[in-house]
């Protein structure tokens, strides 16, 4: 079945929070590969009870897909935070397992002595927390914010220049970091949406439209 079939299928049976609209939906999903169309909208099935707004959720996953294939891929977490991840699911006694495809990303985005506080702090905790992934993916939110209120406090006072060059980096990597958790944007206000969807809209200037009743993705 194709992408249209599965939209229908999701807007039947997924327990949808709202419909789907091919209308906001056919221009993002074109630009994705018929492997990514067809992930995003199964990690939408696996996540439909979660996501207040499933078209928003879509158009903002599709753009980070594009954002990932436009990128170098990621490095890998560090061998000892690696082995900390799996002794937490085995050991910690975790309401749920560490998702690695949750985690990894936001991990990366701080510095590695932070990471293993974090995945610290979560084992001193364990009883406690709910959600293991969130938990992680919300310290390491912290963690970025204090490095920019630290980076924005060093700013005001008259370093080198070499010093200026490096926390500037460090600002440009940290807000970048920002734009890797799309999961956790569901909340988002719709006119975030509609300049999302101007821009993909853009991306296809002379290109030739698909038809609304055109099948984007073959199985």
């Amino acid at each position: 079945e194709g992408v249209l079939k599965k939209i229908a299928w999701l807007n039947e049976n997924g327990g949808l929070a709202e419909p789907l609209s091919l209308d906001r939906l056919k221009v993002p999903l074109a630009l994705l590969s018929q492997e990514h169309q067809t992930k995003v909208l199964m990690k939408l099935r696996g996540m439909a009870s979660e996501v207040q707004d499933p078209n928003a959720f879509l158009v903002r996953e599709c753009k980070q897909v594009r954002r990932g294939a436009a990128r170098p891929p990621q490095e890998a977490l560090a061998e000892e935070v690696e082995r900390k991840i799996a002794w937490l699911n085995r050991e910690a006694g975790l309401a749920a397992p560490l998702e690695k495809t949750r985690i990894r990303v936001p991990l990366l985005s701080v510095h590695p002595g932070h990471q293993l506080q974090i995945l610290a702090s979560l084992k001193k905790d364990a009883a406690e927390i709910e959600d293991p992934n969130a938990f992680v993916v919300t310290e390491c939110r912290k963690a970025r914010k204090q490095g920019k209120a630290a980076l924005q406090v060093g700013r005001k006072r008259k370093a080198p220049a070499g010093e200026e060059e490096e926390g500037a980096a460090a600002a440009a990597a940290a807000l970048a970091a920002e734009g890797e958790e799309g999961q956790e944007l569901e909340g988002a206000p719709a006119a975030d949406d509609a300049e999302v969807l101007a821009e993909d809209v853009q991306a296809l200037e002379g290109a030739v439209a698909a038809d609304s009743g055109e099948v984007l993705v073959e199985d």
